[in-house]
């Protein structure tokens, strides 16, 4: 039986807003004496960065920054609520770049972990509650509910990179159907308007207060208004469209989930005094993290249902070895058509993490089944997660059979003593090349597994070597049990 060998993790690429720092700690406010040092500052790159889905930052917007302070042996990044190295510093834009008054500086052998909100608030802190407009029909009372965030591991680089994602749920509501002309209104009702935010843990949960929201008119007879991410049950009335004097209510007619980061839009139609939905699609806003780079959002959105996602910016020190055994089927998006039923059992895995890197969220990775019929290695994974739970996901490409094949993996659980709870592992097919014997999972089709036994115990890698620079070889496809092929 030949090995599989897979190449490298692909890179991936962020953009965002750049940070110049200077060479005096906070704790001496003053410009440095030797008068060389630059004040912090952040310049935005206008094409990476959005606000309230416009293409710039303006000028008088203003964002609050915190950092934390790296101390010698300890490389985990906790923000506390009040007493970090900065806290809650107010940064305005002036057109071209954020600055503090009065200005502020760093030393250059200090380590800062940073946090960035948008938009800025005295009340803002490592947990807050964030209240959207209920009037956005304004353009400024729009983008001013839009909730911003931004962190970066510790870093000395004297430009740190920070790359905002938007964390509440922008939903956007178009109208259609006959004799639409004359006076119309629309109102969002049952909206949730209020969110408790957690950044370390990067945990946007909505609170119990409801409002009726007035949206932002956003072309002809459609509307948009941010939200605070909640589900609207079916029944649950969630527009209410006013056309001449005559008032039509909607009621969702399933679940709908307006998702951290996400634009959910529907299409209404009246037809014959009676509202319908006509559609009702997610788009990206931002999924909230690197693993945006790694799945297409359309495959993660499918993929959301069957595993747990841990994200957040401190996940726990993951390295070691574990067994999968036994590794059962979950789910097979194409089950019936080449995909395992559920509970069917493949081969037993080794899977190794080692050389996490806590300040770039990275990890490097190795999987060997338990007959070593087949192994993969992929560096740099992306980690995320807060307390004991993790995700690491990370795309890698090379051939299998002989065919081109583009990969992405996503393993979570919650690291423990014996090992890690509630292993769950996901296999992605992102692209292929020629596969006219369909040998292989179709493109876009994933596959989920996890630990029989609860737990993915603590093991020792076995006596393999792996080569530090991995060719892609052909696999024996007469091997069924390998995660990728067809059965």
């Amino acid at each position: 039986m030949e090995k599989i060998f897979l190449r490298r993790t692909l890179p991936l690429l962020a953009v965002g807003i750049l940070a110049s720092c200077a060479s005096q700690s906070p704790d001496q406010p003053d410009k440095p004496v030797n008068g060389k040092a630059d004040p912090l500052t952040f310049t935005t790159n206008l094409k990476g960065l959005t606000r309230a889905t416009e293409t710039e930052f303006e000028s008088g917007d203003a964002i609050s920054i915190f950092a934390v302070k790296q101390t010698e042996g300890n490389n985990d990044i906790i923000l506390n609520p009040s007493g970090n190295h900065f806290q809650n510093l107010e940064f305005i834009y002036d057109g071209s770049q954020f600055l503090s008054t009065p200005e502020v500086y760093k030393a250059d052998s200090e380590n800062l972990a940073y946090f960035a909100v948008y938009p800025y608030s005295e009340s803002n802190s490592s947990i807050f509650s964030f209240s959207v407009n209920t009037d956005q029909s304004s353009r400024d009372s729009y983008t001013s509910s839009d909730l911003c965030t931004s962190s970066t591991g510790y870093i000395a680089d004297s430009r740190p990179n920070l790359t905002f994602f938007h964390r509440l749920s922008n939903l956007v509501v178009t109208l259609e159907g006959n004799h639409l002309g004359g006076d119309l209104t629309v109102e969002y009702l049952n909206a949730a308007t209020t969110a408790d935010v957690n950044l370390n843990a990067l945990s946007i949960n909505s609170t119990e207060d409801r409002a009726t929201i007035i949206p932002n008119e956003y072309g002809t007879n459609t509307w948009r208004a941010i939200v605070a991410p909640r589900t609207y049950t079916a029944g649950e009335p969630i527009v209410r469209a006013t056309l001449n004097g005559k008032t039509y209510d909607l009621a969702a007619p399933s679940n709908i989930e307006l998702a951290s980061g996400k634009q959910v839009n529907i299409q209404l139609r009246i037809v014959n005094e009676v509202p319908v939905i006509v559609s009702g699609d997610i788009y990206p806003w931002n999924t909230g993290g690197e693993i945006n780079y790694v799945i297409p959002v359309e495959i993660l959105e499918k993929l959301d249902d069957h595993i747990s996602i841990n994200y957040g910016i401190n996940p726990p020190n993951i390295e070691g070895c574990y067994l999968l055994d036994p590794l059962e089927c979950v789910y097979c998006e194409d089950y019936g058509n080449g995909g395992y039923e559920p509970g069917y059992i493949v081969n037993s895995m080794y899977v190794l993490f080692h050389d996490q890197d806590m300040t770039a969220r990275t990890v490097n990775y190795s999987e060997v089944t338990v007959n070593q019929s087949s192994y993969s290695i992929g560096n740099g994974a992306f980690i995320s997660g807060s307390g004991n739970k993790f995700s690491v996901f990370f795309s890698i490409e090379g051939e299998s059979g002989g065919i081109y094949v583009k990969e992405a993996l996503v393993i979570s659980g919650e690291k423990t003593a014996e090992g890690v709870k509630d292993l769950e592992y996901a296999f992605v097919m992102v692209d292929k090349g020629d596969d006219s014997e369909h040998l292989l999972m179709d493109k876009g089709i994933f596959r989920v597994f996890r630990d029989g036994n609860g737990v993915a115990l603590n093991a020792t890698w076995p006596d393999f070597n792996i080569p530090s620079r991995p060719a892609p070889l052909s696999l024996n496809i007469l091997n069924s049990q390998l995660l990728r092929y067809r059965k």
